[in-house]
């Protein structure tokens, strides 16, 4: 499927290995798979030059959220407004194999 957006093609492809993912391009040269719930918003964010680093829908057990890097360098997520302290490994994962960002889910 795509999808027009200020005259851009916004391309969302299935991915086999997860029904719950989508692939999105951000840039010319990048895609990255994402939550289906979530894949407009993160496009949204990219191309209009706000870099996300990483992101989840929280499948109905946990919080949305959204991890993305300030012009200054901070690493916050963008619903909450936690400050993140790592520049990776942002996401833990519990023991039904579902991922969390402890700063948002204590």
């Amino acid at each position: 499927m795509f999808i027009m957006h200020n005259n851009n093609w916004m391309g969302v492809w299935k991915m086999k290995e997860n029904r719950r993912s989508t692939a999105i391009r951000i840039n010319k040269n990048e895609i990255i798979r994402v939550d289906k719930d979530i894949s407009f918003a993160i496009y949204y964010l990219n191309y209009n030059k706000t870099k996300t680093l990483g992101c989840c829908s929280g499948h109905g057990r946990y919080k949305t959220t959204i991890i993305i890097q300030e012009e200054n360098g901070m690493i916050k997520e963008l619903l909450s407004g936690a400050t993140i302290p790592r520049k990776k490994g942002f996401y833990i994962k519990d023991k039904k194999d579902f991922y969390y960002l402890p700063e948002v889910d204590k």
